[in-house]
C-alpha cells in the first residue's frame, strides 16, 4: 500500500463526524419535544442562499484579524500572523513568526508557532536545536508540543530523536494542544458587532480556531508518515504511535483532536498489518461519534434559535473543551425546554445563520487532506 494512501485513509476516517450544514428560515413553530429537547420545526422549502452571509463573514473575519493585528499583545499579534492573507505563503508567515520568538523570548505561543512553522519548512537553517530548546523550555510539559518536535525531528531524518519526542509526547503530565486558549483570543477580539450579526458571532470565532488546530495537525504528517512506515520494525515506536494515539482520544479538547487520535492509531495498525485492531479501533470510533451524534443533536439544533444557549456553550468549549461542552449543552437543553414557558422559535430571523463546529472542521480538513496527499 502506498504511503500517502495509508496516511490519507487515516485521517480521512475524522470526516464522519463533519457533514451538515444549516440556514435558518423564519417560520411559524409547534411547541414539540425531541428527546426532552425543544424542537423548532423548519419548513421543507429550498435553503436560504448564503451569500450576504459570506460577505458579513468575510468582513467579520477580516476586522478580527485586523483587531489581533493592531493589538500590543504577543499572543494577538502571533494569531495575527498564522490568520492573515499570509498564512498560505510559508515563507512570509515563518519569517514573522521567527520575528516575534526573537523580539520576546520567553513567549509561550511565538515559541509554538515557530516550532510548527519549522516542520513546514524543516531544512531553513534557522530550524535549529535552539528553537527546539526554547520551545520545551516553555513548554516541556506538554504532550501536544513534544508531538510537534517529534514531527521536525523525522523531517529532518532524525529518526532516534523522533521516536525519543514521540515517547515524550506520551509521558509528560498535560496535553494541551491551545483550542481552547484560541477560542479566548479570538473572542476577546472580535469587532463590535449589532444584533444583525449576532448570529455569526460563534461561526467567527469557531472557523479561526478550528483552522488554527487543524493547521497544526496538519503539521502531523511527519508523525503520521511515520506511524505507517516504520512500525513493522521498531515496536518502540509502534507502542510510542498507540499511546500518543490514546492520548489525543482521552484528553484532546477538540473532537478534531480525538479524531486525530484514531486516525494515527489506525495508521499504526495499518503499517502494522493488523487487520483486527484496525477494525476494532474504527468501529469504537463510528460508535462514539454515533453516542456523540444522538446526544448533542437535539440540543445542537436549538442553538440556532437561542443565542443565549449558544453563548453558554462557548462558555463551556473555552472553560473545559469541546467534548465536555457536548454534555453541559444537552444537559442544559433539557433543562430549558422543560419550561413549558420557554420557546425561542419564533426569535429567529431569515437574516442569521449559524454554523456549527463540524461544518468549519470538514471546510479545514480539506487542507489537511490536501498537505498531507501532495
Amino acid at each position: 500500500m502506498k504511503k500517502r494512501s495509508i496516511v490519507g485513509a487515516a485521517v480521512t476516517i475524522i470526516f464522519s463526524a463533519l457533514l451538515t450544514s444549516v440556514y435558518v428560515l423564519q417560520t411559524q413553530f409547534e411547541r414539540t419535544l425531541v428527546d426532552g429537547v425543544l424542537a423548532c420545526e423548519k419548513p421543507l422549502v429550498e435553503p436560504l442562499r448564503p451569500f450576504d452571509f459570506v460577505d458579513r463573514y468575510s468582513k467579520i473575519s477580516n476586522d478580527t484579524v485586523l483587531n489581533l493585528a493592531s493589538s500590543s499583545d504577543v499572543d494577538h499579534l502571533v494569531l495575527a500572523s498564522v490568520l492573515s492573507g499570509s498564512r498560505d505563503d510559508s515563507d512570509s508567515t515563518f519569517n514573522a513568526l521567527l520575528g516575534h520568538s526573537v523580539d520576546n523570548p520567553e513567549n509561550q505561543l511565538a515559541a509554538v508557532y515557530l516550532l510548527r512553522a519549522c516542520v513546514t519548512l524543516p531544512d531553513d537553517s534557522s530550524c535549529s536545536d535552539e528553537i527546539i530548546d526554547r520551545a520545551t523550555a516553555l513548554d516541556g510539559d506538554n504532550g501536544a508540543l513534544w508531538s510537534l518536535v517529534s514531527a521536525l525531528h523525522y523531517a529532518q531524518g532524525d529518526d532516534f530523536g523522533a521516536v525519543l519526542a514521540l515517547q515524550t509526547a506520551t509521558e509528560v503530565p498535560l496535553y494541551d494542544d491551545y483550542f481552547q486558549r484560541h477560542l479566548a483570543l479570538l473572542r476577546d477580539n472580535l469587532p463590535k458587532l449589532d444584533d444583525y450579526y449576532a448570529a455569526s458571532v460563534n461561526g467567527i470565532i469557531i472557523s479561526y480556531a478550528v483552522s488554527l488546530i487543524v493547521n497544526s495537525y496538519s503539521q502531523m504528517q511527519p508523525v503520521l508518515e511515520m506511524c505507517s512506515t516504520r512500525v513493522l520494525e521498531n515496536p518502540v515506536l509502534a507502542q510510542a504511535c498507540l499511546d500518543y494515539g490514546q492520548r489525543l482520544i482521552k484528553e484532546g479538547s477538540s473532537l478534531i483532536t480525538a479524531g486525530m487520535g484514531y486516525a494515527i492509531q489506525q495508521t499504526t495498525y495499518q503499517g502494522l498489518g493488523n487487520d483486527r485492531e484496525f477494525r476494532r479501533s474504527e468501529e469504537e470510533y463510528i460508535r462514539n461519534q454515533q453516542q456523540r451524534s444522538k446526544s448533542m443533536g437535539a440540543a445542537f439544533s436549538l442553538m440556532q434559535y437561542d443565542e443565549q444557549l449558544s453563548q453558554s456553550w462557548m462558555d463551556e468549549v473555552i472553560k473545559f473543551g469541546e467534548q465536555d461542552a457536548i454534555d453541559f449543552i444537552s444537559t442544559e437543553a433539557k433543562r430549558l425546554s422543560a419550561d413549558e414557558n420557554y420557546n425561542p422559535c419564533p426569535n429567529v430571523r431569515i437574516e442569521n445563520s449559524l454554523f456549527i463546529l463540524k461544518d468549519f472542521s470538514r471546510w479545514a480538513f480539506s487542507r489537511v487532506i490536501g498537505k498531507i496527499e501532495a
